[in-house]
């Protein structure tokens, strides 16, 4: 085998390129590992600290939502022990009412009752009259007090009689003692025996409530940070401005105040060096012992500090950087460990390989040298399943063919005749596909159709029907027939919808889509509305899966073939979404052949019980289904196939083997490395109160949907005049200077439509918005009119109507008249 020259320069070329990409590969990948491994170990110990940091600050937020807590409690509180002072003074004033006392021991009587009253932490309850007088108070120093001239007195007096009650804050002593602290107080006005009674609670009894919840916090927070550690024995602790340790894993050290502790580095007190490092995203470095070498301040450490300002404590964690190398360290090793094998592998490999090339190479140049020498029976007889076996096959084979004589011709000829025949049956196919498309388009044109009339129907059965239930709304017993024929109205709309889907008229929003994440969230949605027993999965075959799509119809109609899968598999099965990239003709005999190019292909595969031969036929046509009774409307697959063809791809209906159907479709592929991203900018919205009166042109030839959409506008506060046609509406808006907005239909009779209203009313009457409205959904109205011009689909109600006017008036008014295709 050494010996042949083929071998020796192959053997060595490839031996030469692998061991100079093992070494470059080391050369420039190793370092770079290293670093970014450590440069990870930092950032984990940095994103270590910021959680600690947002715990933290979580805890003192749910202090503050504690505290308030409290204090709204402690405030109903006093408002209760108001609401039974009231009772006692009501019970007292029904005696003197009844005549049974006079006023003065009326007066007594609620004074010294008030004065007994205690609760709380020595709580009281004070009386003061209108000239700041406390005429009740247990304080014997302040009973019959004058403090007319203590303001907050005054201003509680004031208020009470201004508002009848309510809260103020002071300061004020604890009965027995006479440093000032902090108060709340709650009073009401006693209008009829003209004084004022109130009650308060202390600031500190507030705080004593809402320590014991601080601490328990803190505990948590301690016993979370002794656990946790920053790489092998690094750890995270707090302490405040003064040095003081707060907590820290190391008991010599936490709860102390660590002022004298230095850094052997700088010699400088290391706590004030962590002060200065704070929010320094490098950190600071510093000398310190180690657990296994306590004593010997010569191991490297790093530390990052975060001041959190609202406790005023900094938080700090601490490792040392030989522990963030040890783990790049290792991983470089095991990578020259790993590239060492791999080398020695990929040299054995390479003999074996190379051998295995030339050896059958050599046998059949022997071969050809017996052949030339005129012996036709010499053969190869190399049997591999590779490229060579087929080499060897063929070249066996064209040896054999010499020796054959003229009588195979005709075996040739009859093969050749088949194939034709073959060729000539799938053009047939290819010109059936053509004329079932055809015919599929001629009827989605037809459903079009019925689609725009019965709009224009639902646009005044839906119209007259809420403008009853509003007008009507006092009367229970009618809303109960039309609360049912609204809703059927409603779902005419949805199916005239799903008709517009089929004849390839809906609105659609298209974007470059990652189809593959599409899919992924499609199936997420599935996952809570499946039943169990059927297991759903995805498999995507490539990247770059993106298509020009609109990724809500897309979602909608992965979700019917979804759930006709759901329905095809009563008893469980599995659904599989399949996601490649493919190049014409894709496999598979599509509707329609597609076009050369790149296309995103979509399978839908489930373990069902497959289509019928007539549902293969007509699955996409509309109102077909084979579910009985009303399980279905027929629309579902006629949906799909409608948007697929109006985003210009293909679909193809199919029977797996041994059970199952396979639905694909063929979506045009996007060439982007990134989808851009996407920013929507909301209109402000306009006012109602600015249309008050403002003049609307409407325009539209059927009388019933005229008068609906004219008693709408109306509602919304627009005076209205009307003309059945674009030929009388253009007179009316060329004479008319007041008008403020045109309403008007696509298609109106006469010489002048909809568009031609539209794109005269824009030219001449320069920031006149113009909102068409039609059964269709023509979304090239507003791409052939400049200006200010929006879209609305019928049927329509009054709330659909004025989002659509707001969203065209707010554009028209942002981008200086340039309008926008508005659909509902």
């Amino acid at each position: 085998m050494f010996r042949s020259r083929l071998f020796l320069r192959h053997f060595a070329t490839v031996s030469v390129i692998i061991v100079t990409i093992s070494i470059l590969l080391y050369r420039f990948t190793v370092p770079l590992i290293k670093s970014t491994t450590y440069d990870i170990e930092r950032t984990a110990g940095q994103n270590l600290l910021n959680v600690v940091y947002d715990l933290t600050h979580k805890i003192y937020l749910n202090i503050e939502t504690q505290r308030q807590l409290v204090i709204e409690s402690r405030k109903r509180e006093l408002q209760n022990v108001i609401s039974l002072a009231q009772s006692f003074i009501d019970t007292i004033e029904a005696d003197f009412n009844a005549g049974h006392i006079g006023r003065e021991e009326a007066i007594g009587r609620m004074l010294a009752g008030l004065k007994r009253f205690k609760y709380g932490n020595n709580d009281y309850i004070w009386v003061a009259n209108y000239q700041g007088v406390l005429v009740s108070h247990p304080d014997p120093d302040l009973q019959d007090a004058d403090l007319s001239g203590n303001t907050d007195i005054l201003d509680m007096i004031k208020l009470a009689r201004e508002q009848g009650n309510g809260f103020h804050r002071y300061q004020w002593s604890r009965l027995g003692g006479s440093q000032q602290r902090g108060k709340i107080s709650y009073f009401q006005d006693m209008p009829s025996w003209g004084f004022v009674v109130g009650t308060g609670v202390y600031l500190e009894d507030i705080e004593a409530d809402v320590k014991h919840y601080q601490e328990v916090a803190i505990t948590e927070l301690r016993d979370a940070l002794n656990s946790t550690r920053v790489g092998h024995t690094g750890y995270i602790f707090i302490f405040d401005a003064n040095l003081n340790m707060l907590m820290h894993p190391n008991p010599n050290i936490d709860k102390t105040n660590f002022d004298q502790l230095l850094n052997p580095m700088s010699g400088y007190s290391i706590g004030g060096e962590l002060i200065a490092a704070a929010d320094n995203a490098q950190g600071l470095y510093y000398l310190w012992d180690s657990p296994q070498d306590p004593g010997h301040y010569v191991y490297e450490k790093i530390a990052w500090v975060r001041h959190f300002k609202a406790f005023d404590w900094y938080i700090a964690s601490s490792v040392y950087v030989d522990e963030l190398r040890s783990n790049a360290n290792a991983l470089g090793n095991r990578i020259l460990s790993v590239a060492a094998v791999s080398l020695i592998m990929a040299l054995v490999l390479s003999y074996w390989f190379i051998r295995r090339l030339t050896v059958p190479i050599r046998r059949m140049a022997e071969t050809a040298l017996r052949v030339e020498a005129g012996d036709l029976t010499a053969r190869s007889n190399i049997n591999r399943k590779d490229e060579i076996g087929i080499l060897s096959h063929a070249f066996d084979a064209m040896i054999e063919r010499l020796r054959e004589n003229i009588d195979t011709l005709d075996a040739r000829i009859s093969r050749r005749t088949e194939e034709l025949n073959q060729a000539y049956d799938k053009e047939r196919q290819t010109e059936a596909r053509l004329a079932e498309a055809q015919r599929m388009q001629a009827v989605g044109q037809l459903s079009g159709g019925l689609a725009h009339d019965f709009n224009n129907l639902l646009t005044v059965s839906i119209g007259n029907l809420v403008s009853a239930r509003e007008r009507f709304s006092t009367i229970p017993e009618l809303d109960e027939y039309l609360e049912p024929a609204l809703r059927a109205s409603r779902r005419g709309a949805e199916i005239t919808n799903r008709l517009l889907a089929f004849s390839r008229r809906q609105p659609l929003a298209p974007i470059p889509v990652a189809i593959d994440g599409l899919v992924a969230e499609t199936i997420l949605l599935l996952g809570r509305s499946l039943p169990e027993h059927i297991l759903i999965k995805q498999e995507n075959a490539q990247q770059n899966c993106i298509s020009d799509i609109d990724p809500g119809q897309l979602e909608n109609a992965l979700v019917n073939l979804a759930f006709n899968a759901r329905d095809a598999m009563p008893r469980g099965g599995r659904l599989t979404f399949r996601v490649s990239v493919c190049d014409a003709p894709c496999g598979g005999q599509f509707d329609e052949t597609p076009p050369p190019g790149n296309y995103v292909r979509i399978d839908v595969l489930d373990t069902g019980s497959g289509f019928t031969r007539d549902a293969l036929q007509s699955a996409f046509e509309p109102f077909f289904t084979t579910k009985g009774g009303e399980a279905g409307s027929g629309l579902g697959l006629s949906m799909v196939y409608g948007f697929v063809k109006q985003s210009g791809g293909f679909i193809l209906l199919d029977n797996r083997d041994p059970v199952g159907a396979c639905i694909s479709i063929l979506l045009p592929q996007t060439q982007l490395n990134e989808l851009p991203d996407a920013s929507d900018a909301a209109p402000q919205a306009v006012p109602q109160q600015a249309w008050s009166n403002r003049l609307v042109l409407l325009v539209e030839d059927d009388q019933d949907v005229r008068k609906v959409v004219r008693r709408d506008l109306i509602t919304l506060g627009f005076a209205v005049i009307e003309a059945s046609s674009a030929d009388e509406a253009l007179p009316l808006v060329e004479s008319i200077d007041e008008l403020y907005l045109v309403v008007s239909d696509i298609i109106t009779p006469g010489r002048h439509n909809g568009r031609d209203l539209a794109g005269y009313a824009t030219q001449h009457k320069i920031g006149l918005p113009v909102l068409m409205i039609s059964g269709f959904t023509e979304e090239s109205v507003t791409d052939q009119v400049t200006g200010s011009v929006g879209f609305l689909r019928k049927p329509f109600d009054r709330e659909q109507l004025k989002a659509a006017i707001c969203k065209l008036i707010s554009n028209g008014n942002s981008s200086d008249g340039v309008g926008e295709n508005h659909d509902q």
